[in-house]
């Protein structure tokens, strides 16, 4: 279920053109995020690198296969600014501000209301 949230700090995109893949999608799990476990670092067939949630895959050794659709575009967020969040998945939320963009913030930057 959607929830609204206020920005609280602000957050900047790490990556400007990460991976994103369709379900079904094999990709290349790299390592482990130690600040945000449960997020691997990927490579897509495209070569696109990024992070995605662990639980959005099956894991068979070093590659994994998308259970989900999946984008990994960072949403900037300013203090203030009122999203809409639609998941939280270990620390992040996939949100769309106001001008209708979507992608991942850090749920510490987030006040859910």
């Amino acid at each position: 279920m959607d929830r609204l949230a206020t920005v609280v700090k602000d957050h900047s995109p790490q990556y400007m053109d990460p991976i994103s893949a369709r379900a079904g999608d094999i990709v290349h799990a790299e390592r482990q995020d130690d600040e945000f476990p449960g997020w691997l670092w990927c490579r897509g067939q495209d070569g696109k690198q990024g992070w995605v949630p662990e639980s959005f895959l099956e894991l068979r050794d070093r590659f994994g296969t998308l259970l989900r659709d999946y984008d990994a575009r960072e949403l900037p967020a300013t203090t203030g600014e009122q999203m809409t969040v639609h998941e939280e998945v270990a620390g992040w939320a996939r949100a769309t501000n106001a001008e209708g963009r979507t992608g991942w913030v850090p749920t510490r930057s987030l006040d859910m209301l």
